[in-house]
């Protein structure tokens, strides 16, 4: 008789088992990953541990808290992480146009969909500011409700469910600029101004062929690299969090978690990088003060726009290099079997590339509809 399956436990070879599975905390799923374990028993018997702890990790604090206390915390959070006049418009916005309606509430009882409701729509409808200034407050109020969530002050449940309320009603502004890409070409100038002799070389080769998201690659580990396979396993990423960066397994959608391919060149980059490393563990790319921390977001692009600039390139940010090989890849797509399979490498859905990351430009619709006939009148 074969063997009965254990869900959630996945054997890897050589003899160990790892704990895979995706469990729903809060209304929102939450992977629970582990790996290493000698027996399919053992990770049987440590799989309810792991997602007590995770559950810990997402559920909301118990401890009742004054909404002007937690603002009070927030205000002092972007004292650290900004410039001392960015926090006296967040004291400002905070004291002038939230405050008022929920400073005397418990946190629980501020964070409701009626109240935010209504206190946003009376806000929206409003003529005393311009709408500037509304979306101005209404973006602070979601960067609260963020950091609120982030201290386990509400659960995700209440954070999407109040997110979409301010999202999905904003005041219609200016539109954002096309994203600036590069081509091919200019991806090339750009590596040939990095120095081959340094540790940016293969961080850049890397970064530019995967086309993930900064945190994503900014988390990548020597465990999520397959040598013998050439493959990276995105699965975790490197997010901002009070204290300083922390590592966590929780992607932005289920797409995210996917395994890439690497080419023979950047393989061959990646293995030559890493012989250069007495053993290999830990981040790839760790901070230059401290190997046991990522590499942080500001000198990551600090060195991109370095090299940028010496290339004599567009000083693109770092998403702007993943909507680059978005369009590279629409660029030779043929077929919508293609773009799924370009979509899965860059974790996302095939729709949200055609229409999101992708900016194919120069596009005929003439020469599309000569195509077409062609290839249905043959």
């Amino acid at each position: 008789m074969p063997k009965k399956k254990t869900p959630g436990v996945h054997a890897m070879g050589g003899g160990k088992y790892k704990i895979d599975k995706t469990v729903l905390i809060n209304g929102k799923r939450v992977r629970v990953y582990k790996e290493g374990f000698l027996s399919v028993s053992e990770a049987v018997e440590a799989m309810p541990q792991l997602i007590e702890k995770k559950r810990r990790e997402f559920a909301p604090e118990t401890c009742p808290k004054k909404f002007s206390a937690l603002v009070a915390e927030y205000e002092n959070y972007r004292s650290v992480h900004a410039k001392g006049q960015t926090v006296l418009g967040v004291h400002y916005l905070m004291s002038k146009h939230i405050l008022p309606t929920f400073g005397e509430l418990m946190v629980s009882e501020a964070f409701t969909h009626d109240r935010v409701q209504r206190w946003y729509a009376r806000k929206a409808s409003g003529t005393a500011d311009s709408q500037e200034r509304k979306n101005k407050v209404f973006s602070e109020f979601r960067k609260l409700l963020d950091y609120a969530w982030k201290m386990r002050m509400v659960d995700s449940e209440t954070h999407r469910d109040l997110s979409a309320i301010v999202e999905n009603v904003k005041l219609s502004s200016k539109p954002k600029p096309e994203k600036e890409t590069w081509t091919y070409e200019q991806g090339t100038m750009f590596m040939l101004a990095v120095p081959k002799n340094t540790r940016d070389y293969p961080m850049f080769a890397l970064f530019l062929y995967l086309g993930c998201r900064l945190g994503e690659f900014l988390g990548l580990t020597w465990d999520c690299y397959d040598r013998k396979k050439g493959t990276i396993s995105i699965r975790q990423q490197v997010i901002n969090a009070i204290g300083g960066p922390i590592l966590t397994d929780e992607l932005k959608t289920n797409e995210s978690y996917r395994v890439d391919e690497l080419d023979a060149e950047t393989k061959a980059i990646l293995d030559d990088y890493m012989d250069t490393i007495d053993s290999p563990k830990g981040f790839m790319f760790p901070s230059p003060i401290d190997d046991n921390a990522p590499l942080s977001r500001n000198c990551f692009r600090r060195k991109l726009y370095h090299y940028a600039s010496i290339a004599g390139v567009p000083k693109i940010t770092p998403h702007g290099a993943r909507h680059s090989k978005a369009t590279a890849f629409m660029g030779v797509c043929s077929n919508m079997e293609e773009v799924k399979a370009c979509a899965r490498f860059l974790g996302h859905s095939a729709t949200m590339m055609a229409d999101v990351y992708a900016h194919v430009k120069n596009v005929s619709q003439q020469e599309i509809m000569v195509r077409m006939k062609e290839k249905y009148s043959a």
